[in-house]
């Protein structure tokens, strides 16, 4: 390929090029219309030819307008590849400068585009006879016998010029037609195509230094782009996997030498995903690796839910999830605690086959994690979550897996202080989400409607454990709405740890029925599978359980509560149908289980303390005279109350008055009516 590039040029917004030192009119250069013009920059910018003025000013093709400074250095390609038509069309404007007045010789060159070697043999003899003629007339012609002269001389140079390069065309033709033969045309690059079909983009950039590591690491080495920085396809045509691969390693920082992390800007669109992609900050179990605290970072953050899709199109991919992200491993020998900061924004990721299989996104050994505006759908587990303390899920949607989430404890902490905002369980249909060990989990303005499962005995919208260190506060939902959900129950509190166990909240929830078939048998379940040790309370206050026309069910409740030591304070509830169960299973007389129906802790004066349970009023009719009203009152007067003096050794007796009222007589150790606070439960049915 012949290549002019002398001088420098420049290009206007007008498609006007203008060149310092340069020769463009030269017939010598085989500089023509249609030719390409590269310019030096970064990166290249390629033109077409459409006008050649002068040696210092020729017009391309610019329809975006663009620019190039002066002294920019360039190269005019003289033809685009090695093939006859080229050749033959430089030979012939070889002629054409020659044999400027000799019409045969232009025959011949037109001959020769044609690729006809039969004809431009015989032009050849033309140009021949015609120099002959020439030197003929240049006989006659007096005022100018020199010129003809000179003409004749070069008319016959040009002959013989023209007769070697017929045979050199022919000799190329040849060599042409063998190696046109040998080529692989699918493996060309097409000229108008401007290198959309490289078939790897991202090696492609690094080898032609466009877009080569060194240049990102200098120009975009806290923001990432998947598309412009590593080829992703937006248009989901070809496989994204190893671009997004590229992007995760890249942000990883391996190598130990930049210490900070990155944005990965993944931009609209709808990418396939052919293989799982993982992420881990360096390595898990290599002890060469050195703590590096509080420098793991990433982000991915995408143009929203609505405009950057990521499709997991893997056929039968098994366990493996799409998005693997590890934040390091706790028990690797240079104990490197996991110390991850993730960020993830403005994407939907979801199994395009909706054949709910495999993970949609497993993180593991994570100090610092929010998810926000990110859609998960169609998977078998939309979330596997691991060993993370402090995670914020806001405006999400998790919907049509067979679960939305699994909170679990791997090998380092149990899941704890995590919130979930504004966000959507629906169409699930195994559960919305699994909360195992857990501490410090809330439910805020969440909605989990339409889990329909094919066992409703055994399934639950959230079923939660509570872990060991627990401590304080355990689970809390507020402000959210439960509808239609084909499940045992709404919510699943368990305890089966002896360790100290928290206090859960249940408030100002909606839990609905609208479902003759879609339906649950316990809006609220509390299972206590431990003794005393195992204590723990419900707050439910504020609650609206509805049926909205839906026909009861018999055994269906609202709250049900199953095993001793299962505390529940009921404040302020509104029932519809069903009642709250507190009499399914007995337990120890000393401890709030399922017989118990008002319980509580009256000081001297008359005044309740402490956490009561179903207590409405105190009355003091006396010394040591005390009449107790229930919140609710009982459906039968066979309750059976037992007292517990605080600050004395003397004596209480106890009568049931109504099913609204029972009275607590306390004295002394000599019978006399005396003043004392004490403790009271009374056991019956609700």
């Amino acid at each position: 390929m012949a290549i002019y590039d002398l001088g420098s040029a420049s290009l206007a917004a007008n498609g006007e090029v203008t060149g310092v030192g340069t020769t463009w009119k030269d017939p010598l250069t085989l500089i023509r219309v249609g030719a390409t013009i590269v310019f030096k920059t970064e990166p290249v910018q390629i033109y077409t030819i459409s006008e050649i003025i002068s040696d210092t000013q020729i017009n391309v093709y610019n329809p975006d307008s663009e620019t190039v400074p002066a002294g920019t250095g360039y190269a005019i390609l003289a033809h685009d590849g090695i093939t006859v038509q080229g050749l033959a069309q430089d030979v012939a404007e070889t002629l054409r400068y020659y044999q400027s007045r000799e019409t045969e010789v232009a025959d011949a060159v037109d001959a020769f585009n044609q690729f006809d070697v039969d004809g431009f043999q015989q032009n050849v003899t033309n140009v021949n006879n015609q120099a002959q003629q020439v030197a003929k007339d240049a006989a006659q012609v007096s005022n100018d016998k020199a010129q003809v002269s000179a003409d004749k001389d070069a008319a016959a140079s040009s002959a013989s010029s023209a007769l070697a390069d017929k045979n050199a065309a022919a000799e190329s033709a040849a060599d042409a037609a063998n190696s046109a033969a040998s080529l692989n045309t699918e493996n060309l690059l097409k000229k108008d195509g401007n290198l959309s079909d490289l078939s790897d983009k991202s090696s492609s950039r690094d080898n032609l230094s466009v877009y080569s590591k060194s240049y990102i690491d200098g120009k975009l080495s806290t923001r990432i782009d998947v598309v412009k920085d590593f080829g992703a396809d937006p248009t989901g045509v070809s496989d994204s996997a190893q671009a997004f691969q590229a992007a995760l390693d890249y942000a990883s920082d391996k190598a130990g030498v930049r210490g900070y992390g990155v944005a990965i800007y993944v931009p609209g669109g709808n990418y396939s995903i052919g293989s799982g992609l993982s992420y881990t900050w360096r390595s898990d179990f290599d002890s060469s690796v050195i703590n590096d605290g509080d420098t793991r970072r990433v982000s991915i953050i995408g143009d929203g839910a609505a405009n950057t899709f990521i499709n997991d199109v893997r056929i039968n991919p098994g366990p493996i999830p799409l998005i693997d992200i590890s934040g390091g491993n706790p028990l690797a020998p240079s104990s490197n605690d996991p110390h991850l900061r993730l960020y993830v924004c403005g994407l939907r990721i979801q199994r395009k086959s909706q054949d709910r299989q495999s993970w949609g996104i497993r993180v593991n050994g994570c100090s610092i994690l929010k998810f926000e505006q990110t859609d998960i759908h169609w998977f078998d587990v939309g979330m596997v979550l691991r060993d993370l303390i402090q995670a914020h899920f806001i405006h999400m949607q998790l919907g049509a897996c067979s679960l939305g989430i699994s909170l679990e404890r791997s090998a380092w902490t149990n899941p704890n202080v995590i919130k979930f905002d504004h966000v959507m369980f629906g169409g699930n249909n195994a559960g919305c989400i699994n909360i195992n060990d857990g501490a410090n989990i809330k439910f805020d303005t969440c909605s989990f409607e339409g889990t329909v499962t094919p066992n409703r005995d055994s399934t639950y919208c959230i079923n939660y454990t509570g872990g060991p260190s627990e401590g304080g506060s355990g689970l809390t939902i507020e402000n959210c709405y439960f509808e239609n959900n084909n499940v045992k129950s709404d919510v699943r509190i368990i305890n089966s740890t002896t360790e100290t166990v928290g206090v859960h909240t249940i408030r100002n929830n909606s839990f609905q029925r609208t479902s003759s078939t879609s339906y649950c048998v316990n809006h609220v379940e509390i299972v206590n599978t431990i003794g005393k040790n195992g204590r723990f309370v419900v707050n439910l206050t504020g609650n609206a359980f509805k049926a909205f026309g839906h026909p009861h069910v018999d055994g269906n409740n609202s709250v049900a509560v199953g095993g001793a030591w299962a505390e529940v304070i009921d404040k302020g509830n509104v029932y519809e149908i069903e009642k709250p169960n507190y009499s399914g299973l007995t337990g120890g007389a000393e401890g709030y289980n399922n017989s118990i129906v008002c319980a509580g802790k009256i000081a001297s004066s008359g005044i309740s303390v402490g956490g009561g349970y179903n207590v409405g009023s105190i009355e003091k009719l006396g010394a040591g005279d005390y009449r107790i009203n229930f919140a609710k009152p009982l459906s039968a007067v066979d309750y059976f109350p037992v007292v517990t003096l605080q600050d004395s050794n003397g004596h209480s007796f106890t009568t049931a008055l109504s099913t609204g009222s029972f009275r607590v007589v306390t004295s002394d150790v000599n019978g006399t009516a005396t003043d004392s606070s004490f403790n009271f439960i009374v056991a019956g049915i609700k």
